[in-house]
Parts: C-alpha cells; sequence; structure tokens
C-alpha cells in the first residue's frame, strides 16, 4: 500500500470513529505530525477524502471535515441498499464452502459482541460479512462503487455504536441472507440483503437525529 493510501484509509478510519469532529479544521501540518509523515501525503489524501465526501474546502482554501447530513444519509442508504442487494444476488453463484464458514463464523462473532454489549466489536464484523459477499460477486465495478458507498455509510453506522445502540435483530437478518446464499436463491438473496439494509438505515437514520438534535443543543447553550 502507497503512503498516500495508507494516509488516506487511516485519515478516512478516524474521521468515521469520531475522531475528528464534524466542522474541525484539518491542518495538513498537525495531521502530518499525527500520522508521522511529510506534508505531501497528506495534502494527496485531503484530495482523495474531499472527492468522497469526507471533507470539504473553504473558499478560503481549509479543509474540515464536512458535517453530518440527514440528507445525505438517507440517499446513501437507498443507493446501498440496491447495490449491494445486487452484489448479493450476482455472489451466490461464487461463494464457496470457505465463505461460507467465514460468513457463519462472523455472524457468531456479532452475536456475541452484542451480547457483551460491544457494539463496535458487532458493527466491524458485520462490515466483515458484507464484505466477503461483495469480494465474492464477480463484478468489479459494483464493487468500486461498494467501497465508496460503504465508507461513506460507515461514518453514519459509527453513531449508532457512539450511542450505545445495537438491535440484535441484524444479527437474525444476516442469518437470513446466509440462508438465501446457501439455497443458492438468486432473487431470494437480494431481498434479503436489501431489506436488512433498509432496516438497519431506518436505526441508523434514528440514531443520526437524535445525535444531531444533542449537537443542537449542546451548541445553544
Amino acid at each position: 500500500m502507497q503512503l498516500q493510501e495508507r494516509t488516506a484509509t487511516e485519515l478516512r478510519r478516524a474521521i468515521m470513529e469520531g475522531v475528528f469532529q464534524p466542522g474541525q479544521r484539518l491542518s495538513e501540518v498537525d495531521l502530518a505530525q499525527r500520522f508521522q509523515t511529510s506534508r505531501s501525503p497528506i495534502r494527496e489524501a485531503l484530495v482523495q477524502l474531499e472527492l468522497e465526501g469526507f471533507v470539504a474546502r473553504a473558499d478560503t482554501g481549509r479543509v474540515y471535515v464536512r458535517p453530518l447530513s440527514l440528507t445525505e444519509a438517507e440517499q446513501l442508504f437507498i443507493v446501498r441498499a440496491n447495490l449491494e442487494g445486487l452484489a448479493c444476488r450476482l455472489a451466490v453463484d461464487n461463494v464457496n464452502r470457505k465463505d461460507v464458514l467465514r460468513l457463519e463464523a462472523n455472524i457468531d462473532g456479532m452475536e456475541q459482541a452484542s451480547r457483551k454489549r460491544d457494539f463496535h466489536a458487532a458493527l466491524g464484523l458485520g462490515a466483515e460479512f458484507h464484505r466477503t459477499i461483495i469480494d465474492a460477486c464477480g463484478n468489479a465495478p459494483l464493487e468500486d462503487c461498494l467501497r465508496s458507498f460503504r465508507a461513506r455509510t460507515a461514518r453514519y453506522r459509527f453513531i449508532v455504536a457512539a450511542l450505545e445502540e445495537f438491535n440484535e435483530k441484524r444479527v437474525n437478518e444476516h442469518r437470513a441472507i446466509l440462508s438465501a446464499i446457501r439455497a443458492q436463491d438468486p432473487e431470494l438473496a437480494e431481498l434479503a440483503m436489501r431489506s436488512h439494509i433498509v432496516a438497519s438505515s431506518r436505526e441508523t437514520l434514528a440514531a443520526l437525529r437524535s445525535f444531531l438534535a444533542r449537537s443542537e443543543e449542546a451548541s445553544g447553550r
């Protein structure tokens, strides 16, 4: 992995996990010190993250973390549900026994993490479940699109973990997806994936509304 790509990955993760808050200014000098690199890869990483929608640039040239947007989140999840449903449909013909075992283990891990109320771990395992299916879809352009959409929606999903809200129904929805894949039923697999993302997005959007409301109350004090 090239230095610029690694820097972009680390900065993206920091934004998704809330290390850098919405609206916070991002200084190339400070970031270079934080990630122990020169300003050049930081500058290139910021350009990449601007294209991905994680940061924005003011008229003055200053770069800051893009504010969270309920409208953007709603639109992202609509697109992701349809694209990932298609990926799941295509993956049915490509998954092998190793993939199935990985998906099973992932679901078990999610269940254990949710019981322990380790919501960040549960979300991380959920993301791995989805990546395994996307990797098996066999459609490179679709995989590229989903990497971008999943990265942008991940920023919103982390809010759910931050508010310590995780519905165990997500585990059962993953089991339904895996059941459809095992049955080699492309239509059912697509429907199960789309239904899961729609249900999950409703909770994420509700958590986002709560988060934004609290932020407004705090700023108004």
